[in-house]
């Protein structure tokens, strides 16, 4: 299915992903949206960020912000985010998608 975990594609709009978390974090949207950022510019792409257990998006995003919550707070940003956003940052979830969708035609 998807090569990365879920997470990954929230990195494709960190801007979005730090105002949903900041209101369960004590950190700041503009600070999350910095930390975020460094984690995808380090990485250079949002499917890139998945190098090893410790440093996985999931980890990253709750040493970040301790209350987040994969199956609450994942498919809120995913939605706030956009689907068209998502495929464009993440071409291998986009690429996936496109073969899903083609199998309905």
């Amino acid at each position: 299915m998807q090569v990365h975990e879920f997470e990954a594609i929230l990195f494709s709009g960190v801007a979005t992903m730090a105002a949903t978390l900041a209101k369960v974090s004590r950190k700041s949207a503009t600070d999350l949206n910095n930390a975020f950022q460094e984690i995808l510019d380090e990485s250079g792409q949002a499917e890139a960020i998945n190098d090893s257990y410790d440093t996985c998006p999931s980890r990253r995003i709750t040493g970040l912000v301790r209350a987040y919550k994969k199956t609450v707070h994942g498919p809120i940003i995913a939605d706030r985010i956009g689907l068209d956003t998502i495929r464009t940052a993440c071409p291998h979830f986009g690429q996936w998608l496109g073969r899903l969708e083609a199998l309905g035609t």
